[in-house]
């Protein structure tokens, strides 16, 4: 017996759909393809680095500086900015969008207060390890 079969593939990515603000419902262009984030796990080997940098820098910090809600969140964005690694993004009203992804981009949509709502539901998926099984 191996301890394999316990193992998740936490550098899979999986695509996170995203639902409507008010009705809940997938957004979905002309054609029905749905709106997504593809994202790999928070115990993927790219977002573990930048959780340790993170917590590297708090610990230099450590009893000289108390970290900011503002910091905490950038924290927080910077992981879901590890975490994604594709998109096809919708507007509200169905049309598609022709924004690449990009860390720059990624950044914006995590941490623009217009795109909460995304970022919630993609948070919710990446705190949620059945997402990656």
């Amino acid at each position: 017996m191996s301890l394999d079969a316990l193992a998740v593939d936490v550098s899979n990515a999986v695509p996170v759909i995203l639902l409507h603000p008010k009705t809940r419902q997938p957004l979905r262009d002309a054609n029905g393809k749905e709106a997504f984030i593809s994202v790999v796990s928070l115990d993927s080997p790219e977002v573990q680095r930048v959780q340790k940098a993170a917590l590297n820098k708090r610990l230099k910090m450590r009893g000289r500086v108390t970290m900011t809600a503002d910091e905490l969140e950038a924290e927080r964005a910077e992981a879901l900015v590890a975490a994604t690694k594709d998109w096809y993004l919708i507007g509200l009203d169905g049309t598609p969008l022709n924004v690449p992804l990009s860390d720059t981009a990624a950044r914006t949509v995590y941490t623009d207060l217009r795109f909460s709502w995304i970022k919630e539901q993609v948070s919710e998926a990446l705190d949620d390890r059945a997402t990656f099984l």
